[in-house]
């Protein structure tokens, strides 16, 4: 529903700033519909509990309502996945509260012997103990950075995937 408030705000957003100021991080149509212009989206979001407690709320709850297991074939890269621990086999970028990750390993127990990383920022990842998240690693990460891990097997950038060399 929050989000609701920044399409609402559009219009007059569009009225009242540059076209290049869409690209301004610190200029989003969302910070400006609660007056929090000068912050990022997520620094917006987070800028009280409530909105963060909801946010990840409603990100944790995604997968009862969009279930994307099945989208895409994790079982097919067992063999490649184990004849290669020391690649990643798959990063969650952005991935909260590894919701995915933890139903992907329904399909592949334990990542097949491989990494599954969990990137978000870091006030995120610090709510996070190792028992809400088996056999995942947290990892803190800006996805507006260049990408640290390299040579992985697959990714989810926000519940998209896609298999990586």
């Amino acid at each position: 529903m929050e989000q609701m408030q920044a399409f609402i705000k559009l219009p007059e957003y569009l009225k009242t700033h540059a076209q290049e100021d869409l690209y301004d991080l610190k200029k989003s149509p969302f910070a400006y519909a609660f007056g929090l212009e000068g912050l990022t989206y997520y620094e917006a979001i987070s800028h009280t509990p409530e909105r963060l407690n909801m946010f990840n709320m409603t990100m944790t709850q995604m997968e009862k309502s969009v279930p994307f297991l099945g989208m895409f074939p994790f079982t097919t890269l067992k063999a490649e996945v184990e004849a290669d621990t020391s690649r990643p086999f798959i990063v969650d970028i952005g991935g909260g509260r590894g919701q995915s990750l933890i139903a992907i390993q329904k399909e592949a127990p334990g990542g097949f012997g491989a990494k599954m990383i969990l990137q978000d920022r870091p006030d995120v990842l610090d709510t996070l103990t190792p028992e809400d998240i088996p056999n995942i690693e947290k990892m803190p990460y800006d996805f507006f950075t260049p990408q640290p891990v390299k040579s992985m097997f697959s990714v989810i950038p926000a519940l998209g995937h896609t298999k990586y060399p």
